[in-house]
């Protein structure tokens, strides 16, 4: 089973601060090499938006993805004027309603800045109420995940067994990834050992100091997402960190995507997680059938309790 650790659904603009958009039209027009107003026409028009979560179930099929855990984003407090145009509540319930259409599919994870003052409820709420398998926290929208006045989220996420998946690495506009460097990982995973901590994107460039701490704090996992373009033109490069993680943290390195509602984007690194060990060894790198079933989907699928 192939089971995507890490995906988002936009359904409509007013799920992230209008910041945010501005952000990310600019960094795929720069990645396109066209104008913010070609990649408007090009990307964000009305075909990108996904009301009902039905163009990643097609991109899952199509992909050869069984599962897909769809991560709430609480980005309204990150510095810059203007919120969301929903409360983190209602964010929630919106995701959730997505998964609901396609339960046999998707997954529900809850996401809130653990700044807000109702974040313990809402965290609550989310895994009671809502069924979330994950916590989805963001640390480069502006606090420490070693601080102290968030702990409070976290022990209700051990209280109810669920993982936080928490970003790690840089990120887009003015966040920081100060916010949740290794150390800082680190440090959390020591106070609070029956936390289980994700890694989303294993801090990209940064993944060796995440591997690091990894290998000597066993409830750090270490997932893949928004990797797909290194696995795509640095393949070799890309099966080497995945041959290190491993190495460090055996059992714990796990296949995510970060869709992010770009069609055709999933399928050709599905396919490298599916085919792991075939195309690692045309670069000389090895991984075992057991390696290989972890990776894509053996450790996910325990962490959400599947």
């Amino acid at each position: 089973m192939l089971l995507d650790l890490h995906s988002h659904v936009f359904t409509e603009p007013g799920i992230l601060p209008e910041w945010f958009w501005r952000s990310f039209k600019f960094s795929v027009a720069r990645g396109l090499g066209v104008s913010v107003e070609q990649a408007e026409k090009q990307v964000f028009n009305d075909a990108y938006w996904d009301p009902n979560g039905d163009t990643l179930v097609a991109e899952m099929a199509k992909a050869g993805v069984d599962r897909a855990v769809v991560l709430t984003l609480d980005w309204g407090l990150a510095g810059l004027k203007g919120e969301a145009k929903y409360a983190p509540e209602r964010l929630n319930e919106i995701t959730h309603r997505v998964v609901q259409r396609h339960k046999d599919r998707l997954l529900f994870g809850c996401g809130v800045d653990p700044r807000r003052p109702n974040a313990v409820e809402v965290v609550e709420h989310g895994i009671k109420d809502l069924g979330a398998k994950l916590v989805k926290l963001y640390p480069p929208a502006g606090w420490y995940a070693n601080d102290k006045a968030h702990y409070r989220v976290y022990e209700k996420c051990i209280e109810h067994n669920v993982p936080i998946i928490m970003h790690t690495g840089p990120s887009a506009a003015h966040l920081l990834s100060k916010y949740s460097e290794a150390s800082i990982v680190e440090e959390l995973a020591a106070d609070l050992p029956e936390l289980k901590i994700i890694c989303a994107h294993s801090g990209f460039g940064m993944w060796r100091q995440f591997a690091a701490v990894a290998q000597f704090k066993g409830n750090i996992h270490l997932e893949v997402g928004a990797w797909n373009r290194e696995a795509s033109q640095h393949p070799a490069k890309f099966f080497e960190a995945i041959r290190e993680m491993m190495d460090r943290a055996p059992g714990r390195v796990m296949f995510s995507s970060d869709y992010c509602g770009f069609r055709d984007t999933l399928k050709p690194f599905a396919s490298t997680a599916l085919n792991l060990k075939q195309r690692a060894a045309e670069h000389g790198i090895e991984f075992t059938d057991a390696e290989a079933a972890t990776f894509a989907g053996g450790t996910a699928s325990k962490l959400v309790g599947l």
